[in-house]
């Protein structure tokens, strides 16, 4: 048995990955050509992928392209003419935010790069 909650998964292997980003369910349904018929209904709130995750390494390079599009996007929009303090709106800081789909692709990219494809 492990001696700490740290080691507990040292020796294992991941068995199945889920994602519920939409963000990423769209992108990887587009670059792997899926059937939209089912997949991507708006009922399933997350996919499940098993070993040998073949979908994940296939897509992987078309991920990378369009985490680089995004940030360059992003990057585009932050450096775009401000609209001065007319346009600024208060933002609630009492709830909790949600990840931009930048964040989650960058999530998703680097989680396949260090977890999935050196399996």
């Amino acid at each position: 048995m492990a001696s700490s909650p740290e080691e507990l998964g040292e020796r294992r292997k991941i068995q199945r990955v889920r994602i519920r980003s939409p963000t990423v369910l769209n992108l990887l349904a587009d670059l792997s050509s899926w059937d939209e018929s089912d997949l991507l209904e708006a009922t399933n709130d997350a996919i499940v992928f098993g070993r040998p995750f073949r979908t994940l390494e296939y897509c992987h390079a078309g991920m990378k392209k369009k985490l680089a599009e995004m940030r360059a996007a992003e990057l585009w929009v932050d450096n775009g003419p401000s609209e001065g303090a007319e346009g600024e709106q208060a933002v609630d800081t009492s709830a909790p935010s949600r990840p931009t789909p930048l964040e989650e692709m960058e999530v998703y990219v680097d989680f396949v790069e260090n977890m999935i494809l050196p399996l």
